[in-house]
């Protein structure tokens, strides 16, 4: 968290600046710091707490694609191989 202690001391640095830069300066100069602090602060407490997802995998074991693959033409080989992740892709999305 190095980078999240180094952007709070800068935005209390340029904070403490209002009165030579004016609010408006400052309110500028410190938007993307504020949101870089607060992405940190985000992921700490995402990491922290934790995420459940529902994910799908799909995994193709394309029988005799060895040997085809060692004398087919690649275009070919490659056709066919997209064709069949496009019919399962079709029944994972269903």
């Amino acid at each position: 968290m190095a980078e999240l202690d180094q952007l709070r001391s800068s935005i209390d640095a340029l904070a403490a600046q209002r009165g030579a830069l004016g609010d408006a300066v400052v309110d500028q100069a410190l938007a993307p710091l504020l949101r870089r602090a607060e992405e940190l602060e985000h992921g700490k407490r995402l990491a922290d707490e934790g995420e459940r997802k529902h994910i799908t995998v799909m995994f193709a074991d394309l029988s005799g694609f060895t040997a085809l693959s060692e004398t087919g033409d690649a275009e070919d080989i490659r056709n066919w191989v997209n064709a069949c992740f496009a019919q399962l892709g079709d029944v994972v999305k269903r």
